[in-house]
């Protein structure tokens, strides 16, 4: 007897892709609670982060353009990608005091350059965080502060030459000026 041929299992494929974007969102475990609440997305248009929020079954608003329709809104979670300052205090704006902040940028300058138009803005709580090898197949995320945890996170494991080149890049402060992807993580002071 031939067995009749069956269609392939779409339910399983569709699980998997929406584990796989779910797990796009994992930096919300740097928040002190990674339930996001309703949350602005403002940044490109259908990048994976956003494709992973509305994976998720998230209460999403996402402003690609202009702001209009949005006013007055008070948001919990503001997730970023790439902001410009106009981004950083329309973020400012429509966030509930209190509500948090998360941005991608690719380079150190960049987070650097974001965390002091935040801190303008009015944010406080200010963290920058690693992730490697990069945003969409994020395995660590390093915590670019704490040089402490940067250096166990990287040496663990590590000897010979590649781990004191390591080390050495820890210990001097250029390896947080060498990482890639990294995240900025702020909560919104209360005025």
């Amino acid at each position: 007897m031939i067995a009749p041929r069956l269609a392939p299992d779409r339910s399983s494929a569709t699980r998997a892709e929406t584990l796989h974007a779910i797990r796009r969102l994992d930096w919300r475990f740097l928040l002190p609670d990674p339930a996001l609440g309703s949350v602005l997305y403002l940044g490109k248009g259908e990048s994976d982060l956003l494709m992973a929020l509305r994976a998720a079954d998230l209460d999403v608003t996402a402003l690609t353009g202009e702001a209009s329709g949005a006013a007055g809104a008070s948001f919990a979670t503001a997730v970023m990608v790439n902001p410009s300052p106009r981004d950083v205090t329309l973020a400012a704006t429509l966030l509930r005091p209190g509500g948090w902040l998360y941005a991608e940028v690719n380079g150190a300058r960049a987070a650097h350059r974001l965390a002091g138009y935040l801190s303008g803005a009015g944010f406080g709580s200010v963290q920058l965080h690693w992730h490697w090898p990069d945003f969409t197949r994020c395995t660590r995320i390093l915590p670019l502060d704490d040089a402490g945890a940067l250096a166990y996170a990287l040496l663990k494991g590590q000897s010979g030459a590649k781990g004191h080149v390591l080390a050495w890049l820890t210990r001097s402060g250029a390896l947080r000026w060498l990482a890639r992807s990294i995240s900025v993580v702020a909560q919104r002071g209360d005025r």
